[in-house]
């Protein structure tokens, strides 16, 4: 369990994606009536700066245009299809996140919130249903976390 002695001296986001329990809807609420938030830091708050970024559809952003990477806007064009194609439009959208994060960060910076690089650890094709996509994120002290990155497609793209 994380006291506030954890976070002293760090810099800290709010948790946008709440961890889910056995009987309990996720919701994306800052507090509700039985708790006031959840923060995070370090890698934790690293994954959540790079599935944000990974997520999001370049171009999505009007004053932002180089924010996101093209995985989204691949994925929803059709062009992934196949295993190779997967890893091709991985690379091309890590590489994109990887610039933005980096564009973000100072040397100041605490290293365990800073990106040094993310692998497509595996991924799975489902036929007209999703896409789920497992990845290692490791930051500048050398921690890593598994992300997995469920995408629910429209029927007939894959």
């Amino acid at each position: 369990m994380s006291t506030v002695a954890d976070y002293v001296g760090k810099t800290i986001d709010i948790l946008a994606f709440q961890p889910s329990a056995a009987n309990r809807q996720l919701s994306q609420v800052l507090s509700d009536n039985t708790n006031s938030g959840y923060i995070c830091t370090g890698i934790e708050k690293l994954a959540q700066r790079w599935t944000i970024e990974f997520l999001t559809p370049r171009g999505s952003i009007p004053y932002l245009p180089n924010r996101g990477s093209s995985f989204i806007n691949n994925f929803s064009a059709g062009f992934i299809r196949n295993d190779l194609a997967v890893n091709t439009y991985f690379a091309e959208a890590r590489s994109q996140v990887a610039t933005n994060l980096l564009i973000e960060e100072s040397e100041t910076d605490d290293p365990e919130d800073r990106y040094r690089d993310a692998h497509l650890d595996s991924f799975a094709v489902r036929p007209g249903v999703s896409l789920v996509l497992n990845v290692s994120l490791f930051n500048l002290m050398g921690f890593s976390r598994k992300l997995t990155l469920p995408i629910k497609v429209t029927a007939g793209i894959i």
